[in-house]
């Protein structure tokens, strides 16, 4: 695996995680973590992280008016190693003991019963009661919490990510969007959006979903449905940037 298709892997992950928690339409106010490189920039080692500098997750964050707190002190990273070595040895037996060898059992087990008995294990009452969690009541959420990276438009009208060409279909706006500069999201789901602006110009299925035996080099999918409160439009064309 390449080193950018790691850290892609990575940072969807992240968001994952942090779009699990907010499934439930409720917002904290804060975000407590390490300084690791998904979360962070930190433009030289052992020095405070940027604060203009955002990583995918800290954009997101912003967009969510999160205030994301950078752990410093020892004590505070003990705190996150002691859970590591929680998860790493109890939660790694309780998978083994479960005869769980795939991911999605996994992610369900641990949704559906370690969590709980986890949380019924350890979890100390709150002193005061009530809850901080916060309301999200827009319905915009998918398009913060996802990858967004730019891209400049090719001559022939399709942006190049992922490794894939995503072909711009023509739109009332303009004619074509040739040397525009785009912006593309990457969401949980695995779908991809394209926007000029505020403007979303193409809407794509997952990527693994336009693979077809059949046309093993250039493999081309409808775009997806159209998603509630978004103008769709765009067709999704793969090419392999492979010579085997």
């Amino acid at each position: 695996m390449r080193r950018t298709e790691m850290l892609q892997g990575l940072r969807e992950m992240k968001f994952e995680e942090v779009y699990e928690r907010f499934r439930g339409g409720r917002l904290f106010c804060s975000l407590y973590t390490d300084r690791g490189s998904h979360y962070f920039h930190t433009p030289k080692a052992g020095e405070p992280v940027s604060k203009t500098v955002l990583t995918e997750v800290g954009r997101a964050l912003e967009g969510l008016g999160i205030r994301h707190i950078a752990a410093y002190s020892p004590e505070a990273r003990g705190r996150s190693e002691r859970l590591f070595e929680t998860l790493q040895d109890r939660l790694v037996k309780e998978l083994a003991d479960a005869g769980i060898d795939d991911i999605e059992t996994a992610n369900r087990f641990i949704r559906e019963t370690y969590l709980p008995a986890h949380n019924r294990r350890f979890m100390v009452e709150a002193a005061e009661a009530g809850s901080a969690f916060i309301a999200w009541r827009r319905e915009d959420l998918d398009e913060i919490l996802c990858c967004e990276e730019e891209r400049v438009v090719d001559r022939d009208n399709s942006v190049a990510f992922a490794r894939l060409k995503l072909q711009i279909e023509p739109s009332p706006p303009r004619r074509h969007f040739v040397r525009a500069t785009v912006k593309v999201r990457r969401y949980v789901s695995g779908e991809i959006g394209l926007f000029y602006g505020p403007r979303c110009i193409g809407r794509y299925g997952p990527s693994k979903a336009a693979w077809h035996a059949s046309t093993p080099r250039n493999l081309i999918a409808g775009a997806c449905p159209r998603r509630s409160n978004q103008e769709r439009s765009g067709q999704l064309t793969c090419h392999q940037n492979r010579t085997s």
